[in-house]
């Protein structure tokens, strides 16, 4: 992620205090495939289930802020008379629609925002922070509506995940797969319904709760809730990783029948 922040999001960013009211939409997208490339996961894996596994806001929070302290500096600002005209002229100009929508998204009017300024405060602070939760709550509430990987609610934490500090890359993508719904057949509601099924015995749709306890080819196991086999410390790492040996023996006996 330092890489990123360093690298492309520094490109990503360019202008922002210009164009940082509106959220970009193909902006966004370079920053969540980005966390599918880094976790391992599939393609189609909801842009709003990477960013709360990375725990990462929006770019447009931060886009945002930039906007908004460009103008928490440039407002008192007259000893630069050709940047306060050209500041002066970006406010004329600029789609105050999305300012509006912008400051409205944080519980703020425009108005309230000058006052503040007004009085003195750091209003890109403030918005900024306000954003962010803002954020957090959609990416919640799209979790919860969700029709892929419906259970992932019961995985999230509220830091980031301790897997994620593993040495072992392996294991980490291992981690991710699982718990953003990659290895279950039945998330991939846009397939047939043969096609959902177990990959291992054909017998009942592929979900964790199946493989854990009710596949015919894994061994038997006490049971657990799915909170505690998708646990973020990775304390059954070793059952995944078993899941995987099986699948690629099984599909190399079938290959050969």
């Amino acid at each position: 992620m330092m890489m990123f922040e360093s690298m492309v999001e520094s490109v990503l960013m360019y202008g922002a205090e210009i164009w940082g009211w509106k959220e970009q939409e193909e902006v966004e997208r370079v920053q969540e495939k980005y966390l599918r490339w880094v976790l391992g996961v599939d393609r189609e894996t909801p842009g709003y289930i990477v960013r709360e596994e990375c725990k990462r806001s929006k770019l447009r929070v931060k886009a945002g802020k930039r906007a908004a302290k460009f103008e928490d500096r440039m407002g008192g600002r007259e000893e630069c008379r050709i940047l306060t005209e050209c500041y002066r002229e970006k406010k004329k100009n600029a789609d105050e629609k999305e300012r509006e929508k912008y400051c409205r998204r944080n519980g703020y009017a425009s108005e309230e925002v000058e006052r503040g300024r007004a009085e003195g405060r750091w209003m890109c602070a403030e918005l900024s922070e306000r954003d962010r939760d803002t954020d957090k709550q959609e990416r919640r509430e799209r979790i919860r509506e969700s029709r892929y990987n419906r259970e992932y609610e019961r995985c999230v934490t509220e830091d980031v995940p301790v897997y994620l500090g593993r040495e072992s890359t392996k294991e980490r993508k291992i981690m991710a797969r699982f718990r953003c719904g990659n290895e279950e057949r039945e998330n991939k509601y846009w397939m047939k319904e043969e096609e959902r099924m177990c990959r291992m015995c054909r017998e009942e749709r592929e979900t964790i709760e199946h493989m854990w306890r009710g596949c015919g080819e894994m061994r038997e196991r006490e049971e657990k809730e799915r909170g505690e086999i998708l646990n973020e410390d990775g304390r059954e790492i070793g059952w995944m990783k078993e899941v995987w040996k099986r699948r690629e023996r099984i599909e190399k006996e079938r290959g050969g029948e």
